[in-house]
C-alpha cells in the first residue's frame, strides 16, 4: 500500500473563485489568498493527450494545511471539468496533495500501487500529476515536485498566513515571493 507522506494541501473546484475566497476569509478566517486569474498551464496533459488549460487558482494556508481553490475558465476537457460536472452548489473537494522531494520515486511507487495518471504538467515551480486509484475514484492524489522554487513560493504563502492581520485578503501569486 502506498504511503505518499504528509498531506500538505486540500483542494476544491469552485463555480465562483472570488465568492469562494471571500467566504473562506469572512466565515473561516483563512487568508490571505494568493490568486492567479486565468493562468495558462503550459505542457498540461489529460488522459495522455494535450490539455491547454486556462484557470483561476488561489492558495492560502491555515495551520499546517494549504488550501487551493480552482475554477476552470475554458471548456477544455480536464479533471477540473470532470469535477465541475458533478452536482454541487459552490465548492467540491477534488484532491489532496503531497510535495515529494523524490518525485520520480514516489510516482513509480504510486503506479505500482495501482494509481493511474489522469492529468499533469509543468509549472514554473516544477512538475505535478493528479493520480486516481480505481478503489477511490472520487479523490485525486496530486503529487507536486518539491523544487526549491516551489518550496520558496509555498513558504511565502505560509509566512503571509502566520503574519496576516486580515488586511489585503487577495494578493497576486507574485506577492508570495516578495
Amino acid at each position: 500500500m502506498l504511503k505518499p507522506g504528509k498531506i500538505r494541501q486540500v483542494a476544491y473546484v469552485t463555480r465562483d473563485i472570488h465568492a469562494s475566497m471571500a467566504n473562506w476569509v469572512e466565515r473561516l478566517g483563512v487568508g490571505p489568498w494568493f490568486f492567479a486569474d486565468g493562468s495558462p498551464i503550459e505542457g498540461s496533459y489529460y488522459r495522455g493527450g494535450p490539455c491547454p488549460l486556462r484557470l483561476g487558482a488561489a492558495l492560502a494556508v491555515s495551520g499546517d494545511i494549504q488550501f487551493e481553490l480552482v475554477q476552470p475558465f475554458c471548456d477544455t476537457p480536464s479533471m477540473y471539468r470532470d469535477w465541475m460536472a458533478r452536482p454541487f452548489a459552490h465548492e467540491l473537494q477534488q484532491h489532496v496533495a503531497v510535495w515529494p522531494t523524490d518525485y520520480d520515486g514516489l510516482l513509480a511507487a504510486a503506479l505500482a500501487d495501482g494509481y493511474a495518471p489522469e492529468q499533469g504538467g509543468t509549472t514554473p515551480w516544477g512538475r505535478f500529476v493528479y493520480l486516481l486509484h480505481p478503489e477511490q475514484p472520487d479523490l485525486a492524489l496530486e503529487m507536486s515536485e518539491l523544487t526549491p522554487e516551489r518550496d520558496a513560493f509555498y513558504a511565502g504563502i505560509a509566512r503571509a498566513a502566520r503574519d496576516w492581520d486580515g488586511c489585503d485578503p487577495v494578493r497576486p501569486f507574485a506577492a508570495a515571493l516578495a
